[in-house]
């Protein structure tokens, strides 16, 4: 009985802890220390997932990696992959500063062969501007 008690409980915190970022990222807009934590923080609990997108990205590919955080999909990309990282966080010199959701978007030329927004798109407030300028990262506009 003490065992689903305690089950209950923590998915009652985790549900709260939801709810507060969520409610954080609504009246506030990015949570700016949230994510200093991910970037600097080493591979964070999705790796896994970069690994699994860098799997499908072939060799001497350009990557645009939106919200990159501590960079792991560069670890896993192709020999030749030309890497560009952006966030909000600057974590190395080669990152591009942005913040979707004040709508600061990385000042980039040309475009990419591969926009990668892993984990990120949950995070915006208002994703209708982002959507105009992915596609100029994409494609040639």
């Amino acid at each position: 009985m003490l065992n689903k008690i305690g089950s209950k409980k923590k998915a009652m915190i985790g549900w709260f802890e939801l709810c507060a970022s969520a409610s954080f990222t609504l009246l506030v807009r990015t949570h700016v220390k949230r994510w200093q934590k991910v970037a600097y923080a080493g591979p964070p609990p999705w790796d896994e997932r970069n690994e699994i997108i860098a799997a499908f990205i072939p060799e001497d590919s350009l990557v645009l990696d939106i919200g990159c955080g501590a960079q792991t999909l560069r670890k896993y990309l192709r020999p030749g992959c030309k890497y560009q990282p952006c966030d909000i966080i600057k974590s190395s010199p080669d990152v591009i500063f942005c913040d979707l959701n004040s709508g600061i978007y990385p000042d980039i030329e040309g475009s990419f062969d591969y926009v990668v927004c892993s984990g990120v798109l949950n995070t915006f407030t208002s994703p209708k501007s982002f959507w105009k300028k992915f596609r100029c990262w994409a494609a040639q506009c």
